[in-house]
């Protein structure tokens, strides 16, 4: 652990001598959370799973495998997950600031906790929507989760095709990324992936991020549910529209700004323009009753 804002605590040995207290009751009981909560901490941090276990060296009667991060600030504490066992059967007594930041940072696996440790990810650069669901899956998203985003990426996928025939200049690959991790905040709230809500539009975008994903893929998370925006750009739009067109459903006042950043991007003549989007919508939309059904998993 070499880069300026590592520091490793935690990583015993026979020969080296090392701290040793009692620690309080709270603090023993949130080192064994964090170390419970190693595979969400590697998750975000886009770690490598460890190959295999490390036996302890002080009493040869316990094995670990995993690491975690400690964010705090622009300092990442690497930990390895026998810090329990440490502090318990050793009577190991971290640092005091680590003891502070371990107390304070939001545990792994919230969105909080992608948040602060994107800062010490490398970016993650999704080349393909096959790498998007890829991620997905990594994420643990459930089966039908990952079949909805399958679903939009097919609406995507039809509607960027078509569009192209027109001469309209748009980042297709954006629109697609967009299409399959739009909903991947439902990890985090899979009650609105039945029912009504937004709070998985910010989550997902914090997720996103904490994973390294850029920030004009991850903001598809939120764009697709705020289309009404002024700010939008024609790759939220259409990411928005995808999402509407795969179940059949046609929102008109989406459509219309659709059409209106067509007549700026091309300037073509506004009742052919609107021939020809409205022809390709109620095309992918006619399938949308198939799609639901094949939805169901």
């Amino acid at each position: 652990m070499s880069a300026p804002y590592v520091r490793a605590v935690g990583w015993l040995s026979k020969t080296t001598p090392f701290p040793m207290r009692e620690l309080p009751a709270d603090v023993r009981e949130r080192v064994r959370a964090w170390c419970s909560a190693t595979g969400q901490s590697v998750i975000a941090l886009g770690w490598p799973t460890a190959a295999g276990p490390h036996e302890c060296d002080l009493c040869r009667g316990h094995l670990a495998a995993g690491t975690f991060g400690v964010p705090a600030g622009a300092i990442l504490y690497v930990c390895p997950e026998m810090l329990s066992h440490y502090v318990e059967a050793h009577g190991y007594a971290p640092p005091q600031a680590f003891i502070e930041a371990l107390m304070s940072a939001p545990s792994p696996g919230t969105d909080e906790y992608a948040a602060q440790i994107a800062l010490f990810r490398s970016s993650r650069v999704l080349a393909s929507p096959s790498e998007g669901l890829a991620l997905l899956r990594e994420l643990r998203a459930s089966a039908w989760l990952v079949r909805h985003h399958e679903l939009v990426l097919e609406a995507a996928t039809a509607l960027a095709g078509r569009l192209r025939t027109l001469g309209v200049a748009f980042d297709a690959s954006r629109v697609l990324l967009g299409a399959v991790l739009h909903d991947v905040g439902k990890i985090r709230h899979p009650g609105e992936m039945s029912g009504p809500g937004h709070q998985h539009e910010q989550a997902g975008l914090a997720l996103l991020r904490g994973q390294g994903v850029s920030a004009d893929i991850a903001g598809f998370c939120v764009t697709h549910a705020s289309w009404n925006e002024p700010e939008r750009t024609i790759e939220d739009l259409l990411v928005a529209l995808a999402d509407k067109l795969w179940k059949g459903r046609r929102e008109e006042t989406l459509e219309a700004r659709i059409l209106e950043a067509l007549l700026e991007a091309t300037g073509g003549e506004r009742w052919a323009l609107f021939s020809e989007l409205d022809a390709i919508c109620d095309e992918i939309a006619s399938e949308g009753a198939e799609r639901l059904q094949r939805s169901v998993v």
